[in-house]
């Protein structure tokens, strides 16, 4: 993967709604989720000037919440959606979106 980072795995688990701005159904909607965004970051072990820095492992779920819009048809449902991550609590000084940068 690089001379770094040996895995990485971000896994998202979504529940949603969907809200039909018509009466009737197939039409536009607006589309809600929320839920647990799960990652983990595995280093490996690194050797400098004949030392070595031991490899190491970081684990965090965030909640996670998403907007969307989509439209449906008899046989077809066309949507798409933006996924917002909460800064992780638990991280000095995180305010961004994501824990992890390179």
């Amino acid at each position: 993967m690089s001379e770094v980072i040996q895995s990485a795995r971000m896994i998202p688990l979504q529940a949603g709604a969907k809200f039909y701005l018509a009466e009737n159904q197939p039409g536009l909607y607006l589309q809600g989720l929320a839920g647990v965004h799960s990652q983990r970051l595995k280093t490996k072990d690194i050797s400098i000037s004949g030392g070595t820095v031991p490899g190491s492992t970081t684990s965090s779920s965030t909640f996670i919440w998403g907007l969307g819009l989509g439209i449906k048809f008899e046989r077809l449902d066309i949507g798409g959606h933006f996924d917002f991550v909460t800064p992780d609590p638990d991280a000095p000084g995180d305010t961004k979106s994501s824990r992890y940068t390179t």
